[in-house]
C-alpha cells in the first residue's frame, strides 16, 4: 500500500534511528506508550511527543519496523501514523503525532509489529488513549455572558427549528384594523413621493402605527408577486427566513414564516408570522395580511396588510398598513419601512 512506501529504507533523522525487528527473533513487547498531553481541545493544532517503551533491545532483533496506529475502543484499525524512531542515548522509542481534531471524544493510540500491521492483527495491548475536549469559541463564550446579563433567548440554528416547535405558545394577537380611518396628509417636500400620502400615530390599546397610500406606474399582477414574497420586505442583511409551503382554499392562499432577526452581535430574536393573498375582487383588487402568531414576547404586537388596486392595465394604487408594540419602535420607524416597500417595488420591478 502507498502509505507504506519506503519503510524498508533505514532513517537518521537527528540522533533518532528507525528500529526494526528480525522475522525469526523472540518477540519484544511493547510495555508502556505515552504522550506528553492526552488531554487537547477541538481545533487546536497539536504536536504530541508520543514515547514507547519495547522490552527487547536492538541487537537482538535488527530487521522489522515498529508501527504508530489509531484504532477504535474496540481496537480495529483506523490509520496508520508512522514508524516508530529509536533515540540510542535515552533508549527509547519516539514519535511526533500531529493531531487537530474537529469533534470531541476519545482517540486510541496503539504500536504494532510489520507483520501485525498487514493485515492488521487485533491483540491485546499497551494503548495510548488521548482525550478531545470542545474548546468554547469567542462567539460562545460571549453569548453566554450576554444571556446571563441581559437574560435574552437565543437561537442556535434558525433554519433546522421552528418557534411553536420549541415549545414557545402561541398567542393571541390582535386583529388588525380593517379600514383606515382619519384624513390622509400630504408629504412634504423631499419627504416622500408626490403622489403619496401617509397616516401614523399611537394605537389606544398599545403600540404604534403608520400607513400609506400611493399610486404607481407598475402592473397589478408583478406588484402581488413582489409582495406576496416575505424577503422583500425584510431587511436580507440582518434576517433569515424559513417559508412554509402555501395552501390554497377557495382563492385564498396561506403560509407561515419563522423569522430570525439579529439587531445586535449576538442577540437573536425569533417569532412565527401568519401570511394571507386574498382575491377582494376577482383581477382587481387582493389584499396581503400578515401577523406575528407566535415567539419573540418583546414583540407584543406585530400585524399589517397590504392592498393593490388596478387603477389600469399599467397603473395601480397601493395602500400599506402597520401597527406594532415593542420598544424602541417609532410611528416613523414604521412609515420609513412603508416608504422602503414603495422604493423596492420601483427599483425591482421598472429594472425588468
Amino acid at each position: 500500500m502507498a502509505r507504506f512506501a519506503g519503510l524498508g529504507f533505514a532513517l537518521l533523522i537527528s540522533g533518532f534511528t528507525s528500529v526494526s525487528w528480525g522475522a525469526d527473533s523472540i518477540h519484544p513487547r511493547v510495555q508502556s506508550i505515552e504522550a506528553d498531553e492526552t488531554r487537547i481541545y477541538t481545533n487546536q493544532p497539536k504536536k504530541l511527543d508520543i514515547r514507547v517503551s519495547i522490552s527487547a533491545s536492538t541487537e537482538e532483533t535488527p530487521g522489522s519496523k515498529w508501527n504508530l496506529v489509531q484504532v477504535d475502543a474496540e481496537g480495529h484499525f483506523v490509520r496508520y501514523i508512522g514508524i516508530l524512531f529509536f533515540n540510542q542515548k535515552k533508549g527509547i522509542y519516539f514519535r511526533k503525532l500531529e493531531l487537530q481534531e474537529r469533534i470531541p471524544g476519545k482517540r486510541f493510540f496503539e504500536v504494532v509489529t510489520d507483520r501485525e500491521l498487514e493485515p492488521f492483527v487485533q491483540a491485546q495491548r499497551p494503548r495510548l488513549e488521548i482525550e478531545i475536549l470542545h474548546r468554547p469559541t469567542l462567539t460562545e463564550i460571549l453569548t453566554g455572558l450576554w444571556k446571563k446579563l441581559v437574560g435574552w433567548r437565543w437561537s442556535s440554528d434558525w433554519s433546522h427549528r421552528s418557534v411553536a416547535a420549541e415549545g414557545v405558545p402561541t398567542t393571541s394577537p390582535r386583529n388588525c384594523s380593517e379600514k383606515i380611518q382619519g384624513s390622509w396628509l400630504p408629504f412634504k417636500e423631499g419627504e416622500g413621493p408626490k403622489t403619496a400620502q401617509y397616516q401614523k400615530g399611537t394605537l389606544s390599546v398599545g403600540g404604534v402605527y403608520a400607513a400609506l397610500r400611493a399610486e404607481t406606474d407598475l402592473p397589478l399582477k408583478e406588484i402581488v408577486e413582489q409582495l406576496w414574497n416575505p424577503a422583500q420586505l425584510k431587511n436580507p442583511r440582518n434576517t433569515k427566513l424559513k417559508l412554509s409551503e402555501v395552501i390554497e382554499a377557495n382563492g385564498v392562499k396561506k403560509r407561515e414564516v419563522d423569522v430570525n432577526v439579529r439587531p445586535f452581535l449576538f442577540v437573536n430574536l425569533d417569532w412565527k408570522e401568519s401570511w394571507v393573498l386574498r382575491e377582494l375582487r376577482p383581477g382587481e383588487i387582493y389584499r396581503i395580511e400578515y401577523s406575528k402568531i407566535a415567539g419573540e414576547e418583546r414583540l407584543k404586537h406585530f400585524c399589517g396588510w397590504m392592498e393593490v388596486k388596478k387603477l389600469s392595465s399599467s397603473r395601480a394604487e397601493l395602500v400599506f398598513l402597520e401597527e406594532i408594540e415593542a420598544s424602541h419602535r417609532s410611528p416613523e420607524d414604521v412609515l420609513n419601512g412603508h416608504l422602503g416597500t414603495l422604493d423596492m417595488l420601483n427599483r425591482v420591478l421598472k429594472a425588468q
